[in-house]
């Protein structure tokens, strides 16, 4: 297999990956939130 010549897109792995990363991020605060509104 010669792969010498295939370049990767490697932006868009990136783009998707912050996405990710910052829902899971809101989800975690709407939690830590409702948690906290629960023990009041």
């Amino acid at each position: 297999m010669d792969l010498l010549g295939v370049t990767l897109n490697t932006t868009d792995v990136g783009t998707i990956m912050n996405l990710v990363v910052a829902g899971l991020a809101t989800l975690w605060g709407f939690r830590k939130v409702i948690k906290t509104l629960n023990r009041s």
